[in-house]
């Protein structure tokens, strides 16, 4: 057999979508006679639709060297670039394409694409433009109304994308795109009414579901649960499971907005699914970032996700397995390893906190805010490093004023029998706290509420303190 031999069997085999063997053939020719364009071109696109992305950009390479006014290789490289989201090149391959050959409708839409997925709009407004002009009747407005979306000209987009569905009106992700637009515009009921549409012809459609429950939310239905449920029984992926999480964080969100109108207050919450939630909803965040995990066990915002709950429910040790895997994953993250050092706190790791935060000054030139010097003179209290532990407390009040600092002040200096300062302590602890006693773990001593109780009487509580440490009994 000669190359030409090989190079039919490779295009039946091509016809046939068997790969393998078009890049067994493609090489047999090549071997014979290494001038062949077209087995390049045949062996890049099997490549390609293996999914081997670099080797088929390098076989389209190879055919442009043989054949450089060939347009067609320059096309085909540029969606192997495209897939290596190497847009750039993609964009470089299809201008030369369009040079060779300046009036293919399908070049100029094609660049429109990798512009737009290289956040280029602008250019890929113009691009789309060119390539309807030049066969106006194809349905090629979805991506030009992506275009418009992208910067904002609504009523543009908005013309697309009814040009497409005019053009098409089972076209899917025309409804889809449509929804995504009217909710921007705020038109709930019009977005609703398209992602209805949407998943009427593609019953599958797990995007148009979860954003359907969204914009139910939005609308104040109750079941706007059951679209994220049925999203996740027709793809159990990672991102179905988060915009689960997503949507109880939206419903409390604003059922906590209607809540505070109601009362008067105006709030701005900018929260997201990262830190709103009740202990209901924490746990059962918890059960979905554990499927999401599963699916993308190193995507570090489900681990902090999950992390933020573990701490809200006081789940420390399992807070801390998630921490060990983020550091894995972001070692340089010098903030991380102090979140550490706080969850460590709450385990009794007491030398552990001291050690994490005397790292983290360090890596940060000694700046550290009030709740890093108040989490270490706690700890230092804690390890009975009383000295240590009321320098740190003294710097951190100095930072910021709070109820915490000067509790753990109070007991310091009891400790060190600084019972004058103690008392000052405890009284403003309280001023900015009344009722910090019983959210920590230690009371404040007897000897310290006598006094406090004789203030309350006008009597001249200094005096009497100056009293109680001339009587005290240790």
């Amino acid at each position: 057999m000669n190359e030409y031999d090989y190079l039919a069997k490779a295009k039946k085999n091509m016809e046939k979508e068997k790969y393998h063997e078009v890049i067994s053939f493609c090489d047999k020719a090549l071997k014979i006679n290494n001038d062949l364009p077209e087995a390049y071109s045949f062996k890049g696109n099997a490549l390609y639709n293996l999914g081997e992305y670099d080797d088929a950009a390098e076989s389209f390479s190879h055919a442009i060297e043989k054949e450089p006014d060939e347009a067609e290789h320059y096309y085909d490289r540029s969606w192997s670039y495209c897939n290596m989201d190497k847009y750039e090149d993609a964009i470089i391959d299809m201008n030369k394409a369009l040079e060779i050959e300046p009036k293919t409708s399908a070049f100029y839409y094609d660049r429109g694409r990798f512009e737009y997925w290289a956040e280029r709009y602008k250019d890929a407004v113009v691009s789309l433009t060119r390539g309807i002009e030049l066969k106006p009747t194809e349905n090629k407005y979805l991506f030009r109304g992506n275009s418009y979306m992208a910067l904002e000209e609504y009523d543009l987009a908005l013309a697309d994308f009814n040009s497409s569905i005019e053009i098409d009106p089972e076209f899917t992700k025309a409804y889809y795109r449509r929804g995504i637009l009217y909710k921007k515009m705020e038109l709930l009921e019009n977005a609703a009414k398209d992602f209805k549409n949407a998943i009427e012809l593609d019953p599958k459609y797990d995007d148009a579901m979860t954003e359907l429950g969204f914009i139910h939310i939005q609308m104040g239905k109750k079941d706007a649960m059951k679209y994220f449920n049925k999203a996740i029984k027709i793809n159990p992926c990672a991102e179905n499971y988060f915009s689960r999480v997503a949507a109880r964080a939206e419903m409390l969100k604003r059922q906590n907005a209607i809540e505070n109108f109601a009362s008067g207050k105006v709030t701005k919450d900018d929260c997201y699914a990262d830190c709103t939630f009740n202990e209901k909803q924490a746990k059962d965040d918890i059960k979905d970032l554990d499927k999401a995990i599963a699916f993308e066990p190193d995507d570090t915002y489900y681990l902090r996700l999950r992390v933020s709950r573990y701490n809200y429910l006081k789940q420390y040790e399992n807070a801390l397995s998630d921490y060990e895997k983020l550091l894995e994953l972001e070692p340089d993250d010098k903030d991380l390893n102090l979140e550490i050092a706080y969850c460590k706190f709450y385990t009794g790791k007491f030398a552990q906190v001291i050690e994490g935060i005397d790292a983290y000054l360090k890596m940060n030139e000694g700046s550290g805010d009030d709740f890093l010097y108040q989490t270490r003179g706690k700890a230092n209290y804690e390890l009975g490093n009383f000295e240590d532990a009321l320098n740190d407390l003294s710097k951190s009040l100095v930072l910021k004023e709070t109820a915490n600092s000067y509790y753990y002040r109070r007991l310091t200096n009891y400790k060190l029998k600084h019972f004058i300062q103690s008392y000052k302590d405890f009284g403003a602890a309280l001023k900015l706290n009344q009722n910090i006693e019983s959210e920590t773990d230690y009371e404040i001593p007897k000897l310290i509420k006598i006094f406090l109780n004789k203030k309350q009487n006008n009597d001249h509580p200094i005096g009497l303190c100056q009293m109680g440490v001339n009587t005290w009994i240790k």
